[in-house]
């Protein structure tokens, strides 16, 4: 029985060339929205990590210590209003830390997303301000994060209602 070829005379490397065009069709040579939607959703199933290099008060450390071991996924702590709000600034940190070891464009926006998403959480369940950005330095920050279509619904949300306490509170 005679073998068919199936790349019609092609050679190998003309194969290996028209492959990597098909490979090409559709993406987009940066960080696509999915990669963004899953590194994020990624991020926030996770625990907060124990950063042992930084000296804190007893207090924080008995916080941090406690949402460490009790395994709470930072998305549900950032979800939960009745979250300490020392635990919200160890997430805004935490998200300060992700950013500056970032090492692509979409690890940086994700690690910003939770930064502000702790900022978020403190203005509008504990109606305090964690950082020293100004209020509408702040404002803008949420209103761009909230046109993005790779965060989740409710953290979309919560940025809607942090730029909604700035601008009421002015």
């Amino acid at each position: 029985m005679k073998k068919e070829t199936t790349t019609h005379g092609l050679s190998l490397k003309k194969v290996v060339e028209l492959l990597n065009i098909g490979s090409d069709v559709g993406t987009d040579r940066g960080d696509t929205d999915q990669d963004k939607t899953d590194l994020l959703n990624d991020r926030l199933s996770q625990t907060l990590p124990l950063y042992e290099d930084e000296p804190r008060k007893k207090s924080k450390q008995l916080s941090r210590t406690i949402a460490v071991l009790s395994g709470e996924p930072i998305g549900k702590l950032l979800q939960d209003p009745k979250t300490e709000l020392s635990i919200i600034k160890v997430i805004k940190e935490h998200g300060r830390k992700l950013a500056d070891r970032s090492k692509s464009e979409a690890e940086h926006q994700v690690a910003n997303t939770i930064y502000f998403a702790a900022i978020a959480h403190a203005l509008v369940f504990k109606k305090e301000t964690i950082t020293r950005f100004s209020k509408e330095d702040l404002r803008q920050a949420f209103d761009r994060v909230s046109q993005e279509n790779w965060i989740p619904e409710w953290l979309l949300e919560l940025f809607a209602q942090a730029s909604h306490r700035i601008q009421s509170a002015t």
